[in-house]
């Protein structure tokens, strides 16, 4: 009987650590999932379908600027190489 009672106990202590195992994967899961909602909410909000748009349209008149400033530059001369100094000037050449 007494052989039996310690065969019993030691199951027992066996079972108790599997659940104390399983406990603490579930729990450090648990805690994952948590830490990684915010994150995955605070980086889907940014991902819409309006803001892919505007950043479009921000490109596009950046692109815009981009040719209007290089058409304006085409005019420039620079002058005074002898001395050392250098003169820009911009339009027509004087």
């Amino acid at each position: 009987m007494k052989h039996h009672t310690q065969a019993l106990e030691a199951h027992t202590h066996a079972v108790e650590q599997r659940l104390r195992w399983w406990r603490r994967i579930a729990c450090g899961l648990g805690v994952l999932c948590l830490l990684g909602q915010p994150l995955v909410s605070g980086t889907a909000q940014y991902c819409t379908t309006e803001h892919v748009k505007g950043l479009a349209h921000r490109v596009e008149r950046l692109a815009q600027r981009i040719e209007e400033l290089e058409e304006k530059l085409v005019h420039i001369q620079v002058g005074g190489r002898r001395t050392g100094e250098a003169r820009v000037y911009i339009g027509p050449t004087v």
